[in-house]
């Protein structure tokens, strides 16, 4: 899947650099349709993030597929782990630039640490 950036409700804020969390594709039944994917961190908003993950041509990609983020290295989320959807998605060369929103918005915005 190939989409333009839709336009974001929250604005974000541009991480330079912190440590990465994990992500995980789901079905829409919830079952794990990927293993933990290894994610950075490129911005972050209560309403949600924006990660790039390494390609895998294996991932089939569409926009609303619900995921799960592992953030135990990010304890300022004060959560081990959030649900979210797939909003939109880049793939260029050997990398993918996702765009997730929480299925719940955080209370605040995390202080990611590096």
């Amino acid at each position: 899947m190939t989409s333009s950036q839709p336009e974001r409700r929250q604005p974000r804020d541009a991480i330079e650099i912190c440590r990465p969390i994990t992500l995980q594709l789901l079905s829409d039944a919830g079952e794990a349709l990927s293993p933990w994917l290894p994610a950075d961190i490129l911005d972050v908003s209560v309403g949600g993030l924006c990660l790039l993950i390494s390609e895998d041509p294996a991932l089939e990609l569409r926009q609303g597929m619900p995921l799960r983020l592992d953030v135990t290295s990010q304890p300022s989320f004060g959560q081990a782990q959030i649900s979210g959807q797939l909003r939109w998605c880049l793939r260029s060369g050997l990398v993918v630039t996702l765009g997730l929103v929480f299925n719940e918005p955080l209370p605040a915005l995390p202080e990611l640490e590096s």
